[in-house]
């Protein structure tokens, strides 16, 4: 697992390709390594900056993130959490927020449907499937998002629990809770 600092995300090999393909100069008369040298994957998309971090770093700054924290670089690139900048929202922006929100939801609407079901549909089974064990076979939206990770089941449904608490932080960190009581 990588992360960008100059884009704020987190990449993976199995996905984003790997950074380095090793080349090997045999002898082809004694089967014997000569020389191995890395060189960069023309075919990989994940940018120069990113530092590597664990699998564990990696779930660390999403529960912190779920939790209201921040992710953000320290002065090495690494991810590191972070407080949320605090700042007062004025009716001016709640109102804006609002029209966004209406707005978004129509887009959304018109092209796939309600979003707020989808993503309530999606947690919903990726706490079912947790409940189970992990057991059995995944329920669609889970398994929809381990094939487009490219992770297991369990790890998707664990994303999406994540993701989902992470989300309700952050409205709840950027909206004043009448307007979270209001549009939730």
């Amino acid at each position: 697992m990588f992360y960008s600092k100059s884009t704020g995300g987190f990449y993976d090999e199995s996905i984003h390709g790997v950074r380095f393909i090793e080349h090997v100069d045999i002898d082809t008369e004694s089967g014997e390594t000569l020389n191995r040298w890395p060189e960069s994957n023309p075919d990989c998309q994940i940018p120069i900056d990113a530092v590597e971090i664990t699998a564990a770093e990696h779930l660390a700054l999403l529960v912190g993130q779920s939790n209201g924290k921040q992710i953000a670089p320290d002065v090495n690139g690494y991810p590191v959490l972070t407080d949320p900048p605090t700042f007062p929202l004025t009716d001016e922006i709640a109102a804006l927020i609002r029209q966004i929100d209406a707005d978004a939801d129509a887009i959304y609407n018109a092209a796939l449907g309600n979003r707020a079901t989808e993503y309530a549909e999606a947690e919903s089974q990726a706490q079912g499937f947790k409940d189970a064990g992990y057991a059995g076979a995944a329920p669609a939206y889970v398994q929809a998002w381990a094939d487009a990770t490219g992770n297991t089941a369990q790890w998707a449904a664990d994303s999406i629990l994540a993701t989902a608490t992470a989300w309700l932080s952050a409205q709840t960190t950027i909206r004043p809770s009448w307007v979270n009581s209001t549009f939730r």
